[in-house]
């Protein structure tokens, strides 16, 4: 039994190395599949990662209208850096950004968010000089000025940890009126659970006022939802498409016993993320998903092609 299983698993490697790096590049095949010019896309698009291990992360960029995997990345961790390899990615397929939701992570807010200009050295000869054009105050970011906002269920939870360290006889009135703030209809009802919470809490104590402050501090990202519409429509307030996703990976990556280099770990994930974007979607919500794959709903033309000969397919 032990000489068949070794065997067995040998044949699965095998397999998974002879196809799983054969598959194309996200940009190879929106070409493709023609999606980099023609595509129903909604633009809306969902930033995350799912951890392989200790050193090794996955970075998904999934669309919230289609919940097709746009582009996705495996690379050291999830840095700055890392997250413009996948906006990169992403526009190279024809996917046009026009807003973002993610759980907050410092790398991603740092795309979105002006960066604070450098410190200049005091006693410097002043700009302009003759000839010599001035440097910029500051570098722009990749993805400044499209609008960005916070999932309301991560900032819940970071929420709780505060509320945690109150006292115990507010802490269901700071729990009842920050959710109200937080999953409020219209920005109007968020902003006057705002003033019922400040006007409960007025005197300041450390530990309370450390939830207002966070409030305050991310008022913006967290009410992006109400203000910005995206071709009519809402922008999701949470990343639960996403996450649904990332479940669907976590469900085959179960069968592994563990990604023990960079090259299989991709090969891995290509056959996963491929076989995700070729499977049909079973939703009872929506019925203009139901079954359809991810591709089919971005307006690829997938008869008569299957996930494995697509992974095989040439780009000639």
């Amino acid at each position: 039994m032990g000489r068949r299983n070794k065997i067995g698993q040998a044949t699965i490697h095998s397999w998974v190395m002879k196809f799983g790096s054969n598959v194309k590049s996200p940009t190879e095949q929106a070409k493709l599949l023609g999606l980099n010019t023609k595509n129903r896309w909604g633009h809306i698009i969902y930033l995350d990662a799912k951890w392989l291990g200790k050193k090794r992360a996955l970075l998904l960029a999934v669309d919230t209208k289609t919940l097709d995997i746009v582009a996705w990345l495996v690379c050291s961790g999830e840095t700055e850096r890392n997250y413009k390899r996948l906006v990169n990615k992403v526009q190279k397929c024809g996917y046009k950004i026009k807003a973002v939701v993610s759980d907050g992570e410092p790398s991603i807010l740092a795309l979105t968010q002006p960066k604070k200009p450098k410190r200049t050295r005091t006693g410097n000869r002043p700009f302009p000089r003759p000839g010599i054009k001035p440097r910029p105050l500051r570098k722009k970011a990749k993805l400044e000025g499209i609008p960005h906002q916070w999932c309301v269920v991560h900032a819940q939870r970071v929420i709780r940890g505060l509320i945690m360290q109150c006292r115990k006889t507010r802490r269901n009135t700071l729990r009842k009126l920050t959710n109200q703030t937080l999953f409020a209809s219209t920005e109007k009802k968020a902003k006057r659970a705002r003033r019922k919470l400040i006007k409960e809490f007025d005197h300041l104590r450390s530990d309370e006022w450390k939830v207002i402050k966070f409030l305050l501090k991310r008022w913006n990202l967290l009410m992006t939802h109400h203000k910005v519409r995206i071709d009519g429509k809402k922008i999701p307030r949470d990343t639960n498409g996403v996450e649904n996703v990332i479940s669907y990976l976590n469900t085959r990556l179960k069968t592994m016993r563990g990604l023990k280099s960079a090259k299989s770990a991709t090969a891995i994930i290509n056959l996963i993320v491929v076989n995700f974007r070729f499977k049909p979607l079973a939703s009872a919500e929506k019925k203009w998903r139901k079954d359809k794959c991810p591709l089919e709903l971005a307006g690829a033309k997938i008869e008569g092609l299957d996930w494995l000969d697509f992974c095989q397919k040439p780009t000639a």
